[in-house]
């Protein structure tokens, strides 16, 4: 579903008619734009800026997770020594999409996919699946974030948008089941990352002994790596 970085490549700077499919991973608001960072289909980051003084909805639908369709978008080349915008946003592309007037923007909508192994999850989609926790939840900001484990001892590190979590649902213990009941992945080098709304996790049923070891299933941005796994040792 998602736009491969092949096609993305093939789009030629200066165009204003580009077009793209691609999941939000994160956005960056400043007082002049608004920039979303979105994933390709083998996990890259791709950078989209809408300019306050340009007439779109694109701030409006712009949330965590969105599938998003946008054609008509431009292909602005970065200027490497103003801003370096490949590096800054770690994207292997030379230009970043800029929102026109005439912007067409469409959300996707994706049911999440149920799953039950952390091996099966990939960039670009949602998720629903059963996980216990591998350490306990500690604040980032205003993230909640914990490791957990699936059934096969794989591990991830989870992100929860919310200071309402612990007020919702109380103290987490290690080892307890929680159910995630919608969620989207990213990649950072070697570590798989699960962000969700606090309204997304709910207490599962018993506890679940974990061993010392996890494993890491490896999906780094590159299709050759992405069955690969590394061992790791539980959160104290």
């Amino acid at each position: 579903m998602l736009t491969t970085l092949e096609e993305l490549k093939a789009i030629p700077c200066g165009t204003q008619l580009a077009c793209f499919c691609e999941q939000i991973v994160s956005i960056l608001p400043t007082e002049k734009k608004l920039t979303a960072l979105m994933t390709c289909a083998s996990g890259e980051n791709v950078a989209v800026t809408a300019f306050k003084n340009v007439s779109s909805n694109f701030s409006s639908i712009c949330s965590l997770g969105k599938v998003v369709k946008m054609s008509m978008l431009k292909a602005q080349r970065f200027i490497v020594e103003r801003f370096d915008g490949s590096s800054f946003y770690n994207s292997p592309l030379a230009y970043e999409f800029v929102v026109m007037k005439h912007t067409k923007i469409e959300v996707v909508q994706c049911a999440p996919k149920i799953v039950d192994s952390f091996g099966k999850l990939s960039s670009g989609s949602i998720y629903s699946m059963n996980c216990a926790l591998a350490s306990s939840f500690s604040p980032i900001g205003k993230h909640f974030a914990a490791v957990v484990a699936d059934k096969e001892g794989m591990r991830a590190d989870l992100y929860v948008n919310g200071e309402a979590l612990v007020e919702r649902l109380g103290s987490f213990d290690k080892d307890m089941q929680i159910n995630l009941d919608r969620f989207f992945v990213k990649v950072e080098d070697e570590c798989l990352q699960l962000h969700c709304e606090s309204s997304s996790v709910k207490m599962g049923a018993g506890r679940v002994n974990l061993g010392a070891i996890l494993t890491t299933p490896i999906k780094r941005r590159s299709s050759d790596e992405s069955n690969s796994v590394k061992k790791v040792q539980k959160n104290g």
